[in-house]
């Protein structure tokens, strides 16, 4: 499924959205597994205030499990599975 959220701000900023992804997407992965499993989750669009702008991020199979198995830097890592959302719309994963 697709998780969408709008943020009552002006921009979503790449720092706020990997922050985001990190603690609130992957981090729960990483604590309970099998929950996050039966969630079912494969996207999360976080978008600012009139949706206008935002990034989707593909959490699709085991994404969050390897970046925090590798000790990656989270940013660049979340980066190569981020696209960015324009004038309300998500184009599809990479």
């Amino acid at each position: 499924g697709v998780l969408q959220l709008q943020m009552g701000k002006p921009e979503v900023t790449e720092l706020v959205y990997a922050t985001f992804v990190f603690h609130s997407i992957c981090a729960p992965q990483w604590r309970q597994p099998q929950a996050f499993a039966q969630a079912g989750l494969a996207r999360v669009e976080l978008l600012n205030a009139d949706a206008s702008q935002g990034y989707a991020f593909d959490a699709r199979g085991d994404t969050c499990a390897e970046m925090g198995r590798l000790g990656k830097n989270f940013r660049s890592f979340i980066a190569q599975y981020t696209v960015a959302c324009t004038a309300g719309s998500c184009p599809p994963q990479r």
